[in-house]
């Protein structure tokens, strides 16, 4: 794809995050900026500015790129430089704070109804839909090739009020809160060219969507933040301890764990279907649903989604 512009990649992953300031009108929050552009789009695109790791090298070797702030800054390059070069038109929307729960999405006001969002936050190539999954969004999603994974938390989680749905897609980067994190740039370009087939399709179609109720009102650093050994939860660890799954969405856990504990009844967190409280196991899933997802990390019972996160049947984290 002639439009990647690797010098332009470098400059978003390691400038620090005052130099995004020109992209938008910037308000302030406790836990960060937010920077919003209204392009006239009736499709919102989301990228976090902050990130796990802050040594700033860069170099490319073989289709590589090799950067510890990939995660977001090469989903912040996509919606910045590369989309608009591709004809791709969208509003605009960079936060803070995502990394440690405190995404500074929470604080965004707009009046304008989006379409739909989107982020690439994610890696791999799959996307994942969050509480905005819906069966008539996973066959719509299908049909332009993309594989429906399971997500923890990103950004468009608090943008439910927009009242539309919301799409991670994975834009090719692995090991992302590492300082070996990489991007290998053929899978960035498929689900680059498979997004802009699902955008000129959709640009004009409203996918509507009913907030969810959740069982709290924001996310903070106890509940949901990085440590040396990954995600820790602060107050709630017992249950996090418990049920361990560090792939699932955060939110629909905790949800599904006070339904176990005070209705005595849940549903399968991926189909959705109910389960009686005596056969639910601690992933919150039926055994259809465990066997179509795939195999568990030998060490930590973590779910692995691809073949990318296996090595002699243990997770990322587990072979660290």
């Amino acid at each position: 794809m002639k439009e990647i512009n690797y010098k332009k990649i470098k400059e978003i992953c390691i400038n620090p995050t005052k130099s995004f300031e020109k992209y938008g009108k910037i308000k302030e929050t406790v836990d960060g900026i937010l920077i919003h552009k209204d392009n006239g789009s009736n499709i919102l695109a989301v990228a976090h500015l902050d990130t796990v790791q802050s040594k700033n090298f860069f170099y490319k070797s073989n289709g590589h790129i090799f950067n510890p702030q990939l995660d977001d800054r090469l989903g912040a390059y996509i919606i910045l430089e590369l989309l608009p070069k591709l004809g791709i038109k969208t509003d605009i929307l960079l936060t803070e704070g995502e990394e440690m729960g405190r995404s500074t999405a929470a604080y965004f006001e707009n009046k304008k109804q989006y379409n739909w969002i989107f982020s690439f936050d994610r890696a791999g190539s799959d996307v994942v839909l969050y509480d905005y999954d819906s069966h008539s969004m996973r066959k719509r999603l299908k049909k332009y090739g993309f594989k429906i994974g399971i997500g923890s938390f990103s950004d468009i989680c608090w943008l439910e009020n927009l009242n539309c749905k919301g799409i991670n897609f994975g834009c090719g980067y692995y090991d992302n809160h590492s300082v070996k994190a990489y991007a290998i740039m053929d899978e960035l370009i498929m689900s680059v060219q498979k997004f802009i087939n699902f955008y000129n399709s959709n640009y004009n179609k409203h996918f509507q969507h009913k907030e969810s109720k959740h069982p709290f009102s924001s996310y903070n650093n106890s509940f949901y933040g990085h440590s040396k050994i990954g995600y820790t939860l602060g107050d709630y660890g017992d249950f996090y301890d418990r049920s361990n799954k560090s792939t699932l969405d955060v939110v629909r856990d905790y949800k599904l764990d006070n339904k176990i504990h005070n209705n005595n009844t849940s549903r399968c967190d991926e189909c959705h279907k109910y389960l009686l409280h005596s056969k639910s196991n601690s992933l919150g899933l039926c055994s259809s649903c465990l066997e179509d997802i795939g195999m568990l990390c030998v060490y930590c019972n973590n779910i692995l989604i691809n073949e990318t996160e296996i090595l002699n049947g243990a997770c990322i984290y587990c072979q660290r």
